[in-house]
């Protein structure tokens, strides 16, 4: 094996130990011990075995049969790990397919440059949703609504008034820098760790366990780490292999701990919110101890450009993530389209997007909003509480409920929903498992929500 490909194994060993850490810090962050406890028996197959491309690949079947099974409620984090799933088995097929034979060096080669394109368009979507009057309204703006959450926990930072706006392009300011430094060869160390402390910061505010989105963002962050790196890691050697089976030890201890605590205190306590820290504080420490060592060390050469996709297959990442994240502006879905937080609004034929008009919408689903006044169905009865406006689309899905709705100032009342003279049929399973559409405030400003 030559050193390009020894490299290239290493590399893929690293990606998969933290592919799998972000798996269990994923099902952490929604305690889902119970109902998949198969996803967590290949997470830890991983850890024990790193760069095993059989516990891989189960891995990543499970993965996405999980996908699959909680669509379309899916996280955004989360299906985009289907999505670099689905790529990681279909470039085994290939090799396979070349090769006849699979190795993990020429796996590596294949899928990691369509994952890292697919990391570039993510945080191109994520900062090109924020562009919007309301994203940029002190008032309503997710940014000021985050920085706030962050002094419950870090009492210390500057607070005021002038710090509202701060917040607000400071937030969007890292997430337009951190693609841009991972782009370029001489600005990808920065990059990487631009990118890796401010999700870790990310992580502890407490609005949510953002560890879960954090965790797999340090995962497809290693698939841009300079070779020698990685090099100097050395994820094949010992001193990795037990780092790898810490991590599995420190889950299976925070669970344990998870399962003592009384009720009342898992609010207040949240081991695997410290485990997290820890482990993405030695992964960092771990990363510029490497890049320190190495600094006055050649930098071997990329295997051609870092972004080379060399099968036309695996364009299905970038393609998916693109068509995903233009959802909302072709008058598809609202949820899991890249818009976490971003005040972004384009329903009811309105918008407050800078760039993109309500027009440009090819469909219909957005257009068509009702105000839920009751309901039998525990979400519509939620909207309807809270005085929310949500596309008709979402009473379809749940056609047996009943139903008190006002469309265009007039109040229609059902048993059934499918007993509405509007009701068009169920709807197909396709749409069924891709559209979702999120319950809207009646006035025309977008306040923070996911």
């Amino acid at each position: 094996m030559n050193s390009t490909s020894r490299l290239s194994a290493s590399a893929f060993t690293l990606f998969s130990v933290l592919w799998a850490a972000a798996t269990l810090f994923h099902m952490a962050s929604y305690d889902q011990w119970g109902h998949s406890r198969y996803l967590a028996l290949a997470a830890g197959w991983v850890l024990l075995r790193p760069g095993s491309l059989l516990a891989v690949a189960v891995l990543g079947v499970l993965e996405i049969d999980k996908a699959i099974a909680l669509s379309p409620f899916v996280p955004n984090h989360w299906l985009f790990t289907t999505f670099v799933n689905i790529t990681i088995l279909l470039a085994m097929l290939i090799v396979l397919m070349r090769r006849r034979r699979l190795d993990s060096a020429s796996l590596f080669e294949s899928f990691a440059p369509a994952v890292r394109v697919g990391v570039l368009l993510l945080y191109a979507f994520v900062v090109f949703h924020k562009l919007n009057a309301d994203f940029f309204d002190p008032e309503l703006s997710c940014g000021t609504m985050f920085y706030a959450a962050h002094l419950e926990r870090l009492p210390f930072l500057p607070q005021g008034k002038a710090t509202e706006m701060v917040s607000i392009y400071a937030a969007i300011g890292a997430e337009a820098a951190i693609p841009l430094l991972l782009a370029f060869r001489r600005t990808r160390v920065a990059g990487i760790l631009v990118g890796s402390l401010f999700h870790v910061f990310l992580s502890i505010n407490p609005i949510d366990r953002f560890y879960n989105f954090s965790s797999m963002l340090l995962a497809v962050f290693s698939l841009f780490a300079p070779a020698t790196v990685v090099e100097k890691l050395q994820p094949e050697g010992r001193r990795f292999k037990w780092f790898a089976r810490v991590v599995l030890a420190g889950i299976v201890a925070a669970l344990t701990i998870q399962r003592w605590l009384p009720a009342s205190t898992i609010d207040h306590i949240d081991p695997f919110f410290v485990l997290w820290n820890v482990y993405a504080a030695v992964v960092i420490v771990s990363f510029v101890a490497a890049l320190l060592a190495t600094r006055s060390a050649p930098v071997l050469a990329d295997p051609g450009s870092v972004f080379a996709i060399r099968e036309p297959l695996l364009l299905v990442l970038p393609l998916l993530v693109f068509v995903n994240g233009i959802t909302p502006y072709a008058g598809l879905k609202t949820e899991t389209a890249w818009a976490m937080f971003s005040n972004l609004r384009t329903e009811g034929g309105k918008t407050n997007h800078f760039l993109v008009p309500p027009g440009w919408q090819a469909f219909d689903f957005q257009r068509d909003v009702v105000r839920v006044t009751a309901s039998s169905d525990r979400m519509l009865d939620l909207i309807a509480r809270k005085g929310q406006l949500v596309p008709y689309f979402e009473l379809r899905r749940r056609p047996n409920a009943s139903v008190t709705y006002v469309r265009d100032g007039v109040e229609y009342s059902f048993a059934r929903i499918s007993d509405d003279p509007a009701f068009s049929g169920t709807i197909p399973p396709a749409l069924r498992r891709l559209l979702l559409f999120r319950g809207i405030d009646p006035s025309h400003e977008q306040p923070c929500v996911h």
